[in-house]
């Protein structure tokens, strides 16, 4: 009897040292925390928004965050008092020994299946059907020999059709590099596939294809991949697949150090092209119908409409249009009241800047965002309906600074920006490692296999339904 109390109390006691540790530890954590002057939502992640669904105010972010976690709404938080970017950093793959390398491309490659097959779904099975893929180019329809080369994957084997008869299109060299790449290394083992790759800035395809981008939600036959361009490559803001790396290194990489934060001007960046495009900002936009109404005047476009919301705040901006490039058919008064023209600005230079801004131009779409990110400043991406391979895994207020579509609230968001100066360094780290995590060459050959794999399957399924 005595024994039974004695192993009770003992049983009692213990239960009170675990209670006790565990206490001690929560103090600990929580302590740990107030320490590091970062607060409790640093471990947590902002919900996985798709690109142009986002939240487009830091506060709107941080209460569907706390939504998400069924916590209380946020109190007197305008500006996101209490809110911390949540730390998105990965380890460098320059920092990875062989394991950690195969083990972090497997992550990635999983990654990628999850885009691809998010941009395969809203095509039908018949979509993939080779047969119509190859009697569609053969026929020449919708004049997309101009545009596009056929592919073929056969037994190891790959194979290019080309027949443009207009010009040479720089993309085209990047496509046969990376194919010829993969099938090389991965021989019999590739899937077999029939596919066509639109080397130009896109048009809406009439059979499931490969591309840059997918301008407008309704193009939902156009997969995007990655794509290189010849076009920039001097200036730094090429996008070459073939030694992506090392360009990225040369270019960009190895120039950070030359751009400490407490030296940058607190203002956003912009230089570029202002091209009369075909139709208004916005109008080919799936709110719309689309419509796509043709622009007429400079301030009808992107790059105008940019121009047009931030004139009066040279305070807070810093925009330049290097050319002005007409429409041959477009009003005679297309560039009427435009600006002077700025001189050109080194791509290394933009980090001379905390915020650089990133406007498309033809289609609202600008291809320069993949070297951005590579930057020491924080890009500030403008929300049109384009979506290149990445950026379905961007995510607004970690990696990017986002701006609406007519970009109502770009002053208010860099206002934000310049009195949460800590927040922006973590979103900048965030955005360089999701560079690196993603945009390198073996990554983008990764998401190239498993949208061939995807697709071949997809057609494999189509011909036995035929």
């Amino acid at each position: 009897m005595a024994k039974r109390r004695r192993r009770s109390t003992s049983a009692r006691a213990n239960r009170w040292v675990n209670i006790f540790v565990l206490i001690v530890s929560a103090l600990f954590f929580v302590a740990s925390v107030l320490t590091r002057g970062t607060s409790l939502d640093t471990f947590s992640i902002l919900p996985d928004f798709k690109l142009a669904h986002f939240p487009v105010s830091p506060a709107d972010a941080a209460l569907v965050q706390r939504a998400s976690r069924n916590d209380q709404p946020l109190e007197n938080t305008p500006a996101l008092h209490g809110f911390s970017v949540p730390d998105d950093t990965q380890t460098s793959r320059r920092d990875l020994d062989r394991r950690g390398v195969e083990e972090h491309l497997t992550t990635v490659r999983q990654d990628w299946r999850g885009v691809v097959t998010s941009f395969l779904e809203s095509a039908t099975v018949s979509d993939f059907a080779a047969k119509g893929i190859r009697e569609h180019y053969v026929a020449n329809q919708n004049n997309v020999q101009e545009t596009c080369m056929l592919v073929r994957i056969l037994n190891g084997n790959v194979s290019f059709t080309e027949n443009y008869t207009s010009k040479r299109h720089g993309r085209a060299l990047s496509v046969k590099y990376m194919l010829n790449k993969i099938v090389r290394e991965k021989g019999d083992s590739m899937p077999g596939a029939t596919f066509l790759v639109m080397v130009t800035d896109g048009h809406k395809p009439r059979v499931a294809t490969f591309g840059s981008a997918r301008h407008w939600k309704n193009w939902k036959l156009m997969i995007p991949v990655p794509l290189g361009n010849e076009r920039g490559q001097r200036d730094g803001w090429g996008t070459p697949l073939e030694g992506w790396d090392k360009y990225v290194e040369r270019t960009v990489l190895s120039t950070h150090r030359n751009y400490s934060w407490e030296s940058k001007t607190e203002k956003a960046v912009f230089r570029g092209s202002l091209s009369m495009q075909t139709y208004k900002l916005g109008s080919c936009n799936e709110e719309n119908g689309p419509k796509c109404i043709r622009a007429s005047r400079w301030t009808e476009v992107n790059r105008g409409v940019l121009y047009e919301k931030t004139k009066s705040r040279q305070d807070l901006v810093d925009i330049g249009f290097t050319s002005l490039k007409q429409k041959a058919d477009g009003d005679p008064g297309q560039f009427e009241g435009a600006p002077q023209l700025a001189k050109p600005m080194k791509f290394q230079d933009y980090q001379k800047y905390k915020y650089v801004l990133n406007v498309g131009s033809n289609q609202d779409w600008a291809e320069r965002l993949r070297s951005l990110l590579f930057l020491k400043s924080a890009v500030i991406h403008h929300t049109a309906e384009s979506q290149e391979f990445f950026t379905p895994l961007l995510k607004p207020w970690v990696h990017f600074i986002p701006t609406s579509l007519y970009f109502e609230d770009l002053v208010k968001n860099i206002e934000w920006a310049k009195e949460n100066d800590d927040f922006v360094r973590q979103l900048v780290r965030n955005q360089n490692a999701f560079a690196d995590r993603y945009i390198s060459e073996k990554s983008m050959q990764q998401y190239w296999e498993v949208a061939i794999e995807e697709f071949s399957a997809l057609q494999a399924q189509a011909a036995s339904l035929a």
